[in-house]
């Protein structure tokens, strides 16, 4: 249902918040793919937005996707200390439990 009315919103009435919430709702309900083809069509992005995807992949396992989106952070001169401090400390509890 939101995927529809997002569709119908024409590309010059998107901002970076209607973009960033379709990517939250997708991530927080493990639908990764959907969440990254939304994602990697953003003609902008902010930290929320790359935190609700690190978030995603970790929370599915997948640190390896996780990791390269942080990693994409970082070269886009994005990343607050926070943001670094909440995926690197989310990253080693993973690792703990699954090692």
């Amino acid at each position: 249902m939101a995927r529809c009315i997002f569709d119908q919103v024409p590309l010059a009435q998107r901002n970076v918040v209607t973009w960033t919430v379709m990517v939250e709702g997708y991530a927080s309900n493990g639908q990764m793919k959907a969440a990254k083809d939304i994602f990697e069509a953003m003609p902008q992005r902010n930290f929320f937005v790359y935190s609700s995807m690190i978030s995603g992949y970790f929370k599915n396992g997948d640190v390896e996707e996780g990791k390269g989106v942080f990693d994409r952070i970082k070269k886009c001169d994005l990343i607050s200390p926070i943001l670094f401090l909440y995926n690197r400390d989310m990253l080693e509890v993973w690792m703990k439990q699954h090692s």
